[in-house]
């Protein structure tokens, strides 16, 4: 793509307008952007290497710029090179003399021509600035719920475990109470067997000394 050099220009002004509120290094962009511009294939050389600046805007950022590119080729082809001379010259009293009120008429219609063209530009432009900025905050505002929503979800995941591991604590809690009721419960029965034997014990002991004092007193008989 051609580019001379007041459109170059101009086109830098434009693009350091745009580029300021999302690059620090929008000077540095911009003339990377003029360079992409001249190339066989501006539009796919733009929208490859400017991926890695704009990311999802890229593709608005580049329809935007070859509209600024359109809307400059119009305001250049409604000026002929004549006319543009008389524009040039237009503080010189021999240009005022030699033009006549056709001429005069034609150059003013032009310049309103011009003047509308750029307002639509501006009015674009503060369009598409307003509507990149309701985008970022659109973003910033869900990109802020969800790391709410993940915060809210890791906490609640970590509260579950909690509660989980607590319960586990609580089953062993109730496992080691029922174990060691039922080694008491082992020790109750095996003192009462004790207590049982040695009453069984005592009891043979006492009938044995009973039939012996039964056998000592039938002798003495």
């Amino acid at each position: 793509m051609f580019l001379d050099g007041e459109l170059i220009s101009s086109l830098r002004g434009w693009l350091m307008k745009k580029l300021d509120p999302i690059s620090t290094k929008s000077d540095v962009l911009s003339t990377y952007i003029i360079a992409l511009l001249k190339s066989e294939n501006p539009r796919e050389e733009l929208l490859k290497g400017l991926k890695d600046f704009l990311d999802d805007d890229t593709e608005n950022f580049v329809n935007e710029l070859f509209q600024k590119l359109e809307h400059q080729e119009k305001v250049n082809q409604s000026l002929s090179p004549a006319q543009l001379d008389i524009d040039a010259d237009s503080d010189r009293d021999h240009k005022h003399t030699r033009s006549g009120p056709d001429e005069t008429e034609t150059k003013r219609k032009n310049l309103q021509t011009n003047e509308e063209i750029s307002r639509r530009e501006n009015d674009s432009e503060e369009s598409s600035s307003r509507s990149s900025s309701k985008r970022r905050r659109e973003d910033e505002r869900t990109h802020n719920e969800e790391d709410r929503s993940s915060k809210y979800r890791r906490e609640r995941s970590e509260r579950d475990s909690e509660r989980d591991k607590e319960r586990e604590r609580e089953r062993e809690r109730e496992r080691d109470r029922d174990r060691e009721w039922e080694r008491e419960r082992d020790r109750d029965r095996d003192r009462d067997r004790i207590r049982e034997r040695d009453r069984d014990r005592d009891r043979e002991r006492d009938r044995d000394r009973s039939d012996i004092d039964r056998k000592e007193r039938g002798d003495v008989h």
